[in-house]
Order: C-alpha cells, then sequence, then structure tokens
C-alpha cells in the first residue's frame, strides 16, 4: 500500500549506511519518500533521539514528533516528554 501523499504532506526516510549498498532501499523508498542517506550515528537519528531501528514518527505542520514508536500502528499514542 502506497503511503497517503497530498498538499503540504510530505513523508522523509533515513536509511542507514552500514557498510553495504544503500541504492536498493533508496530505490525502493524514493517513490514515496524524501530519502536520506547517513550513518548510524547521523545527525536525524540523533537529533530526534531514536534508539533503535526501524522507528516511525508523526512529524506536524511545525516540525513537532507528535507521535513514535517502533510500530507504525501505535503512532495514535502521544509522545511522552520530559518535564
Amino acid at each position: 500500500m502506497p503511503f497517503p501523499r497530498g498538499e503540504g504532506r510530505r513523508v522523509p526516510a533515513v536509511v542507514h549506511e552500514d557498510g553495504g549498498d544503500p541504492s536498493g532501499h533508496v530505490s525502493a523508498l524514493s517513490g514515496v519518500a524524501q530519502v536520506v542517506v547517513e550513518p548510524m550515528d547521523g545527525a536525524l537519528g540523533r537529533g530526534f533521539a531514536v534508539a533503535g531501528y526501524p522507528v516511525f514518527a508523526l512529524v506536524d505542520a511545525a516540525g513537532t514528533v507528535t507521535a513514535a514508536g517502533f510500530d507504525p500502528k501505535t503512532l495514535s499514542a502521544r509522545v511522552r516528554t520530559a518535564a
């Protein structure tokens, strides 16, 4: 099932370099997402405090992560933030 596309909606995908050739993943995702290739300790993973893979997140129009998890079915839950 393809990702929904629409005005103002973007789907990012991060492919991590692990010593192999990432071109297969990039090719598979490029039709439905804006693909970034970075090392395992790359800026996006650090910036979003990713603790494992694969990880899925909902990001609102302001760039705020509103939900995150390892199972995309759980993305309706709100992200808990440290007080």
